[in-house]
């Protein structure tokens, strides 16, 4: 079982994913799916790893500022199934 996502691994997330559309308040968790289903939910905002991924790289595009993708997609939580 992996360590709960700190503030700031969401906070950086919401920051990649804005990149690419995804405009979420500090309050919404980014969450992770494997499933075609994406959006609001209760757990927080589901997004696929591949959307995290692509818009890490957008990011850097943007910014400048390297964000490695599969480590932050290795730090955000998934849903659970139940």
């Amino acid at each position: 079982m992996s360590a709960p996502p700190t503030a700031r691994t969401q906070e950086l997330a919401r920051d990649v994913l804005r990149t690419v559309g995804i405009d979420l308040p500090a309050t919404t968790a980014v969450v992770l799916t494997d499933g075609d289903r994406t959006g609001l939910c209760a757990e927080g905002f589901l997004v696929n790893p591949s959307q995290v991924a692509g818009a890490a790289e957008q990011f850097r595009l943007i910014t400048g500022e390297s964000i490695d993708g599969d480590r932050l997609v290795d730090a955000l939580p998934w849903k659970e199934v139940a």
